[in-house]
């Protein structure tokens, strides 16, 4: 079962939402920004790598955390 879970990467608290809850698919990641909540998605690539689906979406000071998120959900995504 694939679950929800906060993970704290660098001093920020990121939230990681699951959209598949059989397998480790795709997640909806929320951070906050000041006064401003942020979401953006990670998807696996074909290769098992945890990316970014759309950059333009994810505040650009957290796109070099793009591999700590990714380990994030592989290591505690799944029960």
């Amino acid at each position: 079962m694939i679950r929800k879970f906060t993970k704290e990467i660098e001093g920020t608290e990121f939230e990681f939402n699951p959209m598949n809850i059989l397998k480790l698919q795709l997640f909806q990641v929320y951070v906050n920004q000041g006064e401003t909540r942020h979401r953006f998605h990670m998807e696996v690539n074909p290769d098992g790598v945890f990316k970014i689906a759309d950059p333009v979406n994810c505040p650009a000071g957290f796109l070099p955390l793009e591999a700590a998120l990714g380990e994030a959900i592989l290591n505690e995504g799944e029960e």
